[in-house]
């Protein structure tokens, strides 16, 4: 709601009209949904089109996306990120998961490591007054949206009964999964290095072994299995789709 002062100075904007939240949302849905489809034609992934898109509007065309503030845009990301990895975990074949699990982890290190440290090397070449510490955030933020890329396509795969067999689609899908949590896990180890400023072995211990280890593998892995066991049990209960839709989403925002 507006106050009869911001009315008075025109600094109040309706929604559905241009600078409005819903009138941005709307904007950019429908830009990049275009955006997705010309790519596509020409053979690249329907996510760079609509990345171009975004860019476009924010960046080039003056007076757009005013309406889409900080925080907003931050809890848009972060829900599209547990809409990509909810679809990819009830995509997998958990059988064929745990017969393959060392090639899924093997997959899931190596070339997000591999990727990260070749974007770090190149993009201190180009900018050689960035620190070692941002060109490794940078290349884990690029790590990290290789699944939103491989996600659709292996879900689409997998539909197909292409390569399931040999359980490929969901080695990749837990793949893509765990590249997602590795890749942002070193890009905040790696945020603590950029701004302590110096790099010393007791910061490395303190914050590989605490937040990493203890944080993610300990605190993060225990809560995880609790909560998987309050979902399946919770699930079990129903055999209605709303219903588990929503326990869906309560535990992912738990």
């Amino acid at each position: 709601k507006c106050s009869p002062q911001e009315i008075l100075d025109n600094d109040c904007v309706h929604p559905g009209l241009p600078g409005g939240t819903v009138f941005d949302l709307l904007e950019v849905l429908i830009c990049g949904f275009i955006g997705g489809k010309i790519v596509d034609r020409i053979g690249l992934p329907a996510l760079f089109g609509q990345l171009l898109a975004g860019f476009l509007l924010k960046n080039v065309i003056p007076d757009q996306l005013d309406g889409l503030s900080a925080g907003l845009n931050s809890m848009l990301r972060s829900v599209a990120l547990a809409i990509i990895m909810l679809r990819a975990g009830l995509g997998l074949d958990l059988a064929i998961l745990r017969k393959s699990s060392v090639g899924a982890m093997i997959l899931a290190t190596c070339p997000c490591i591999g990727e990260a440290v070749t974007i770090a090397i190149l993009s201190h070449i180009i900018f050689p007054a960035m620190s070692w510490p941002f060109c490794f955030m940078l290349g884990f933020c690029i790590a990290d949206v290789s699944p939103a890329v491989t996600t659709p396509i292996l879900l689409d795969l997998n539909i197909q009964k292409r390569g399931t067999k040999k359980g490929i689609p969901t080695i990749l899908l837990a793949a893509g999964s765990v590249n997602s949590v590795i890749a942002i896990v070193f890009y905040k180890i790696t945020e603590e290095f950029a701004w302590e400023g110096s790099i010393s072995p007791e910061n490395i211990v303190q914050i590989v072994a605490v937040k990493f280890f203890l944080q993610v593998f300990g605190i993060g892995g225990g809560a995880g299995w609790v909560m998987g066991k309050v979902c399946r049990f919770c699930w079990q209960l129903t055999d209605d789709k709303n219903a588990r839709f929503a326990i869906l989403r309560s535990e992912e925002h738990t």
